[in-house]
């Protein structure tokens, strides 16, 4: 698998949810500078690794095949829900899983209907 593109994004709500706040437009500007490099990158799969979820013990990698709902952020919940539908490679997924787990990166795959889903993610998914 070839690498077509990286993005270092921001997973704060704010610039996805009021990107029309001038504090937030050139966050938002950002975000839809890399949707367009992104598109133009033409990716097979888009592999998100978010920072803003807090795991315990070991790595987890979704390989439910469709995870779908909507979220609240723990911090900007005034700011309303997060809609997301998430569409998984549940095969790349537990491919990451064993490659992670050999190089000795503890990592387990989770399919649970309800797993939350965390901002960055949810944030990413929909921006990019």
């Amino acid at each position: 698998m070839t690498l077509a593109a990286a993005f270092l994004v921001p997973g704060s709500p704010l610039p996805y949810l009021r990107k029309d706040n001038p504090p937030w437009v050139g966050l938002a500007a950002g975000y839809e500078k890399a949707a367009r490099a992104l598109a133009a990158a033409r990716p097979d799969v888009v592999l998100l690794y978010s920072t803003q979820w807090v795991a315990v013990l070991d790595q987890l990698w979704q390989t439910r095949p469709r995870l779908q709902g909507e979220h609240v952020d723990e911090n900007w919940y005034e700011f309303g829900q997060l809609p997301f539908d998430l569409q998984i490679d549940t095969e790349l997924a537990q491919a990451c899983v064993e490659s992670a787990n050999a190089l000795g990166l503890a990592s387990k795959a989770v399919d649970y209907d309800a797993f939350p889903v965390d901002t960055g993610t949810i944030v990413a998914s929909n921006c990019l």
